[in-house]
């Protein structure tokens, strides 16, 4: 990384004069972004928090207690759909760099990924059992494809603007915060009202048919609030002509070091949240033995929480760096996600401050590495001489698809070992003490081993900073 540095620095110094550095380019002088532009390209966050929320407390469940779906299988099915995402995500970044509209690189991608993945979330849910076999499987497979496309779609341009938007470091950390506070919030409002619109049905299926078509809608809200939003927005174009080869961009991306370490530590801290979070409607109703629409209120107390103290881990990150806070909020969520653990059966009242616990941390654990992002997508510019922020966060939520993936299949096959026929009144001791270490155990090592590899993470900030200034005014000396 040093290197990277010493060499960028290098490059920039021929074309500098004397005298005060002053950052100005492309961008003009760094100011704090617009509430316009900040709070509404945060909005756009509403669609991505909720589904994530309800695709991994409730497809799960819909598929193995509503469809009677075997749970082996169905963890199956949720995978294949996955793996279509690792291999579009990058796709679709790099379309999205090469994309010159007059609305700008990103934007337009906001508008069709929504419509797309927000009808097709609706259907989802509004899929019936048909023959509970390859039938279904396949209705399933092509639904959820062409939901995850959308998605795709709409998330890979959405989270590459915020490198795009501003190029300074605390800038970077507060949007991304209000990303997050905006995430908080849409979890809390999903995980919350989705038990409710179920409930307000006659049965159970008819009652996710009303979930699946509106937080459908608010997808699509959600996606035309933020490109309306970001109108006149700072959006750069590629320095590149000719589009990279696959060989050229691997080369490239193999020589960004902080950027592998980052992405494959937060794949293993993320891969630990999915146990806890996939199987805590299960906890509430196998091991408490409440009904599922506890968890519409667990969740809430744990994105709530999150909700009033990202500002916080925001402020402690631009006083302490990202990568100490990053790891502090890792190894807190750890051990938090054990609480199941520890809860007595006549004192489950205690899984509710347990939950604000949780929300503190997590709630840096995922702010921070969100933050880190747009640090190695400079480096990798300092690397390839290309802007390239769609590519890499192709590979940032492609990984996270990855993850998401092998989450819902492990829960599936974790239930399915236990013992878990997906019907709650037959389940025995045995099966809530092993859903209690299912959902615990994995969790808090996989969270320890991500803060492991986190270690190895060195970007050197204030360096950074400068070469981005020296390089912005060299660029502005030239195109003068």
């Amino acid at each position: 990384m040093e290197q990277i540095l010493k060499v960028a620095k290098e490059g920039v110094a021929a074309s500098q004069d004397q005298g005060p550095e002053t950052l100005v380019g492309q961008s003009g002088p760094h100011q704090a972004l617009p509430i316009r532009i900040k709070g509404g390209w945060a909005l756009g966050d509403i669609g991505l928090a909720s589904y994530v929320a309800i695709v991994a407390m409730y497809l799960l469940y819909f598929m193995t207690d509503v469809l009677h779906i075997p749970s082996a299988f169905a963890g199956v099915l949720l995978l294949v759909p996955r793996i279509w995402n690792i291999v579009i995500d990058p796709i679709v970044g790099q379309i999205s760099d090469r994309t010159d509209t007059r609305y700008g690189r990103r934007r337009p991608f906001l508008i069709g990924g929504a419509l797309i993945w927000g009808i097709g979330f609706a259907l989802i849910f509004s899929m019936s059992r048909l023959d509970g076999g390859w039938l279904f499987a396949l209705a399933f497979l092509a639904l959820f494809i062409v939901t995850n496309t959308g998605l795709s779609v709409y998330q890979v341009p959405y989270l590459a603007m915020a490198t795009e938007m501003t190029e300074d470091y605390v800038e970077r950390i507060s949007l991304v915060s209000w990303k997050n506070v905006v995430a908080r919030l849409s979890v809390l409002g999903g995980v919350a009202l989705a038990p409710r619109i179920v409930q307000l049905a006659p049965e159970p299926a008819q009652g996710y048919r009303w979930m699946g078509i509106a937080f459908g809608g608010a997808i699509i809200v959600s996606g035309v609030i933020a490109f309306l939003a970001t109108a006149g927005a700072r959006s750069t174009t590629s320095q590149r002509k000719e589009p990279a080869s696959l060989r050229q961009q691997i080369v490239a991306m193999r020589a960004n070091r902080p950027f592998w370490v980052l992405i494959s530590s937060y794949a293993i801290y993320f891969l630990g949240q999915l146990p806890f979070v996939g199987l805590l409607v299960y906890y509430v109703t196998v091991v408490l033995g409440q009904s599922a629409a506890l968890a519409g209120v667990l969740f809430p107390i744990a994105s709530l929480t999150s909700a009033f103290v990202t500002p916080l881990w925001a402020k402690a990150a631009e006083r302490f760096g990202k990568r100490p806070m990053c790891m502090l909020s890792w190894g807190g969520a750890g051990l938090a996600w054990t609480a199941p653990l520890f809860v007595p059966d006549n004192m489950h009242w205690l899984i509710y401050p347990a939950m604000v616990v949780v929300g503190i941390f997590q709630a840096g654990g995922d702010l921070l590495p969100s933050a880190m992002v747009p640090d190695v997508v400079d480096v990798d510019e300092l690397i390839s001489g290309e802007r390239r922020e769609g590519t890499i966060y192709g590979l940032w939520v492609s990984q996270q698809q990855t993850v998401l993936a092998l989450g819902g299949l492990v829960t599936g096959l974790a239930l399915s070992i236990i013992g878990y026929d997906g019907h709650v009144e037959h389940a025995g001791p045995h099966i809530a003490m092993g859903i209690r270490l299912a959902m615990t155990l994995p969790s808090c090592a996989l969270a320890f081993i991500a803060v492991a590899c986190l270690t190895r993470y060195h970007l050197p900030d204030a360096d950074l900073q400068r070469v981005r200034r020296q390089r912005a005014l060299a660029d502005a000396r030239v195109s003068a």
